[in-house]
C-alpha cells in the first residue's frame, strides 16, 4: 500500500491545502513531536465523521464518504457471522 504524503504543516498565516484546518488540534499536534508537519483536517459532524474522515484521508475531500458508508454496511451484512463474534 502507497504511503500518503502529510500535509502541510500547520501555520495560519500560509496554509497550502484546500481543506478546512481544525485549528485546536493542530495546537495539540504541534506539541506532539512527530506530527508537527502534519495539519488536521476537520470532517463534517452530520453522523458519518468516520467515514467523512477516512474520505478525506483517501482522496482529499469527502465525496467517498456515502459509498463507504454503504459498503461498509455490505461487508457487515454479508459477513455478520464473522462481525457478531
Amino acid at each position: 500500500m502507497k504511503k500518503l504524503p502529510p500535509l502541510p504543516e500547520a501555520d495560519r498565516g500560509r496554509i497550502k491545502t484546500r481543506l478546512a484546518v481544525d485549528w485546536n488540534a493542530a495546537a495539540i499536534l504541534r506539541q506532539c513531536g512527530p506530527h508537527r508537519k502534519m495539519v488536521p483536517a476537520a470532517a463534517s459532524g452530520d453522523g458519518s465523521c468516520l467515514f467523512n474522515a477516512i474520505s478525506i484521508a483517501l482522496q482529499g475531500d469527502e465525496t467517498l464518504s456515502k459509498r463507504l458508508r454503504l459498503q461498509t454496511a455490505i461487508e457487515m451484512v454479508l459477513h455478520r457471522d464473522y462481525y457478531i463474534k
